[in-house]
């Protein structure tokens, strides 16, 4: 939501946006996670997506292709951490 804030309070962004105000829905974020070495530890989260109001935590086990290991709407996951 801070991010959510950040974007509609940026007059200077505002232009550009699809839509004033942007909204979870507009949302789309990637995230990976690397080593240095490009070594991914096969018990944890490696990627996280964010995509219409749905987020995906994957894992890479040993064969190498992503798996899905939870998903969540933004607001389970706010609910989750105490947020309203």
């Amino acid at each position: 939501e801070t991010l959510l804030q950040n974007v509609n309070d940026n007059e200077k962004v505002r232009k550009d946006l699809c839509q004033y105000p942007f909204k979870i829905e507009n949302l789309k974020i990637t995230i990976s996670f690397e080593s240095k070495q490009n070594i991914v530890n096969p018990e944890r989260i490696t990627f996280i997506s964010a995509r219409d109001n749905i987020i995906k935590y994957y894992h890479n086990p040993p064969t190498g292709y992503r798996v899905l290991i939870h998903e969540e709407t933004f607001e389970e996951a706010k609910e989750k951490l105490g947020q309203k």
